[in-house]
């Protein structure tokens, strides 16, 4: 869900995500994204997205914020984040890969504020991917599906290659698979499944709190 952490340093805590660096940075940066329109597929015809399902999607651009538990599989390597996300570019996270102990993060527009886990002491310096910190274009990619099938409050479709860029980051080839589940309000869940640079990147995004989420706090 946001920027990737590997080191407490915040210049390259905004780049590097170890042990698949490219693969994990993309997904994660490209998940910190907002719904900001819909697509028009290249060369594939769209299909009607379902009401309650473009309903949920409306209802993630206009909330106010919500909380999140992302993870990004690669089958060699897991890195998941999990935190709060307040609109427009405020977000509050903790980024754990294995055999590293987690760090927590909180970007706030430009700056990017990193937590050393060994003296518990903040840094911040600036981010160069500040249009990254609005989580909500995640769901921009959504609005054109090549195909649909719904099973209950699950939405299975899949994205043009020009969505799948969209959705999981320049690296991505191919169609993405997607699963998206309804909650009470806006989404639940959203699972897609793509190849990345040659390898088959899973991302799984639970929502919760839609609308409620803490405040997210800056360091002093």
């Amino acid at each position: 869900m946001a920027a990737p952490v590997h080191v407490t340093d915040a210049s390259s805590a905004v780049h590097t995500c170890q042990p698949a660096r490219r693969v994990c940075t993309a997904f994660l940066l490209v998940m910190t994204l907002a719904f900001v329109s819909v697509i028009t597929a290249c060369g594939e015809s769209s299909v009607a997205v379902p009401k309650p399902l473009s309903d949920a999607l409306t209802m993630m651009q206009e909330s106010g914020g919500y909380s999140f538990t992302a993870t990004i599989d690669t089958g060699a390597s897991s890195v998941t984040t999990a935190g709060d996300f307040q609109a427009p570019n405020k977000i509050a996270q903790t980024v754990t890969r294995p055999g590293s102990p987690p760090v927590a993060m909180v970007l706030d527009g430009a700056a990017v504020h990193v937590q050393d886990p060994s003296t518990g002491l903040w840094s911040t310096k600036a981010s160069t991917t500040e249009g990254a910190v609005d989580l909500r274009s995640t769901f921009a990619a959504l609005g054109s599906p090549t195909s649909m099938k719904t099973d209950g409050n699950a939405y299975n479709f899949k994205l043009s290659a020009k969505a799948t860029k969209q959705l999981a980051g320049s690296d991505a080839t191919g169609s993405a698979a997607v699963i998206a589940t309804v909650g009470t309000i806006g989404l639940s869940q959203l699972r897609y499944i793509v190849t990345a640079n040659g390898q088959l990147v899973t991302v799984t995004i639970d929502y919760r709190d839609v609308g409620t989420s803490p405040k997210v706090a800056i360091p002093s």
